[in-house]
């Protein structure tokens, strides 16, 4: 994986090579600059799947194409644990996850998956991705434990405002701010884990609505 600067947001990494990734993660591209559009396309990207709900979107300040695959289809979870929200996607969102994984696939260029920070929605997809087309597990961990010290550094003050007006204490308030401001690889483990537990990537997006020919490297792997 390799950072990628680009102005106007942030958390943004290419996986592949440094200057021709085959698919980008990053937080949100609402405030993304003129020079931040010509950098990701720089690299290649040429659409965006933007994992979030409607209520998160702002204007749109770019010219790369957008595909909406909002994941929740509902509340934000505003408190609990990385555990659980991971595993409520997972159980209850294969379609939604699915759609994103395949939209990637499907795309003849470069896609760049985000979400409003680049950590768990975009963390999971992927993750997810990644262990379909064979990436090592190290790998994908090493890739999604990097966006804890973005996503804190960016977010640390307005999560505390937030935690504040939620009144938690103690253990509540450390797993809220874990949920919204770390990666620890136990948690992209454990969501593989679940994965795995439904037959693994490619059998847990069959199930949930993919085709065996949208999955051209796993062909026949129903």
């Amino acid at each position: 994986m390799n950072t990628i600067y680009a102005e106007g947001t942030y958390n943004v990494r290419g996986i592949g090579s440094p200057e021709h990734p085959w698919l980008v993660r990053s937080a949100s591209l609402d405030g993304l600059t003129p020079r931040g559009e010509m950098t990701l396309k720089a690299h290649g990207v040429s659409l965006a799947i933007d994992l979030r709900e409607p209520s998160e979107r702002g204007p749109k300040t770019h010219t790369i194409p957008v595909r909406e695959i909002g994941l929740y289809q509902g509340e934000l979870p505003g408190e609990g644990t990385l555990e659980g929200v991971y595993r409520d996607l997972i159980v209850n969102r294969g379609t939604r996850i699915t759609e994103a994984v395949v939209s990637v696939l499907e795309h003849p260029g470069v896609a760049v998956v985000q979400c409003t920070a680049g950590k768990d929605r975009t963390g999971l997809v992927v993750a997810i991705l990644r262990a379909l087309l064979g990436d090592a597990r190290d790998e994908i961990i090493a890739d999604y434990v990097l966006s804890s010290a973005e996503v804190r550094t960016e977010r640390a003050a307005a999560v505390a405002r937030m935690i504040t007006t939620l009144d938690l204490e103690g253990k509540s308030r450390a797993e809220t701010e874990q949920l919204h401001l770390e990666s620890p690889a136990w948690a992209i483990e454990d969501a593989l884990d679940l994965v795995d537990e439904f037959g693994g990537p490619a059998a847990y997006l069959l199930r949930h609505g993919a085709r065996v020919d949208q999955l051209p490297l796993v062909s026949g792997a129903a």
